[in-house]
């Protein structure tokens, strides 16, 4: 999650450190290997998702990562928030305010933004 008072620094930030995060976890899962292919049956929806990985390009991986996190100003995300709430029902939101090398002044800013501005909104849903 990536919350700023800036449309822009927010865009900024989340394009830079959820990109990282997301070759991290490319990485660390190995989730362009065949190993999913050779663990068996109980792996072959993960063998799928890398064929998936595979023939899509990693800058249309990227911006669909982007688009299935949170980030942005207040506005925008209470918007995506509404949004998914409109398509799920309740539902139980989880955030991870730090990751991808993210410098700890962004996060504290990001998540003072969100605890300041956003969660007054949503815990009257």
């Amino acid at each position: 999650m990536v919350c700023d008072p800036d449309l822009k620094r927010a865009e900024t930030l989340a394009r830079e450190h959820i990109t990282r995060y997301w070759g991290q976890l490319m990485d660390h899962y190995q989730l362009l290997s065949d190993n999913f292919a050779k663990a068996g049956a109980a792996y072959a929806s993960y063998a799928e998702q890398t064929k998936h990985y595979r023939s899509t390009s990693q800058e249309a991986l990227i911006e669909s990562y982007l688009e299935a996190n949170i980030w942005g100003d207040p506005a925008r995300i209470l918007d995506k928030l509404r949004e998914r709430r409109e398509l799920l029902g309740d539902f139980i939101l989880g955030v991870s305010p730090s990751f991808g090398g993210m410098a700890f002044e962004d996060v504290r800013r990001s998540l003072r933004t969100f605890v300041d501005r956003v969660m007054p909104e949503i815990k009257t849903w």
